[in-house]
């Protein structure tokens, strides 16, 4: 990751546990857009939200907007990846709004996703919880 990006996530990591996060969150997003490559951002602010389970970033936030505006165009396969490696409540939520979207083609491998980390025995029940919502509510 070039210096501006890196420069720009610690920016974040910085702010996370301040009362301005959601501020600084829209600031680092506009210097992501300006960026040469503003997708090469989207699996650092994944697993920044993997490092800050906790976090409130919004609804859904300024760092979601972002990533969700390379729907598409493979942000999907990166936000599958990071529910695998380490879901969050909010994770689990972008995947949710991928599955209610009329468009997404396969959205049974995404219930899929979900049902399997509803399994697990590693995740938190407020996760589990989550799902279970989720899944109902379809």
């Amino acid at each position: 990751m070039a210096n501006k990006e890196a420069e720009t996530m610690g920016m974040l990591r910085e702010a996370i546990c301040t009362n301005d996060f959601i501020n600084i969150a829209y600031s680092a997003v506009d210097i992501m857009k300006q960026s040469q490559n503003p997708f090469d951002f989207v699996e650092p602010i994944l697993r920044f939200m993997e490092d800050f389970p906790e976090a409130d970033f919004g609804q859904p936030g300024p760092l979601t907007h972002f990533v969700e505006t390379f729907y598409g165009n493979g942000y999907e396969e990166l936000l599958y990846q990071s529910v695998k490696r380490k879901p969050t409540l909010h994770t689990i939520w972008m995947v949710n709004r991928i599955i209610n979207d009329p468009g997404t083609v396969n959205t049974a491998s995404y219930v899929d996703l979900l049902n399997e980390v509803k399994n697990r025995k590693t995740v938190d029940k407020g996760i589990k919880d989550m799902i279970s919502y989720f899944m109902e509510n379809r």
